[in-house]
């Protein structure tokens, strides 16, 4: 449903986790004679963390960070992170 995870971290005992993570970063450069502007960003970042114990969903987490451009730089500008399963 998923499809496959970015990152698979083994753990002990029979642990596992996985993450998942979705971001679009861009840029586009302006065609204006003389002036050659260009602008960057990136769409929030969402990761998805699931936690299997031996196949068994134990929990998982959900994160956002959010970004802004700043002198044509990507900066992170809030985060937010909640428990989605127990």
């Amino acid at each position: 449903m998923l499809g496959r995870p970015k990152t698979t971290l083994p753990g002990a005992d029979g642990q596992e986790t996985w993450v998942y993570e979705h971001t679009t970063v861009w840029a586009v450069d302006y065609p204006i004679p003389f002036w050659r502007p260009m602008a960057v960003g990136q769409t929030p970042r969402d990761l998805l963390t699931l936690r299997f114990t031996y196949g068994v969903l134990t929990g998982c987490s959900f994160a956002r960070e959010r970004y802004t451009t700043r002198d044509g730089r990507i900066v992170a500008t809030d985060s937010a992170a909640e428990e989605c399963a127990k």
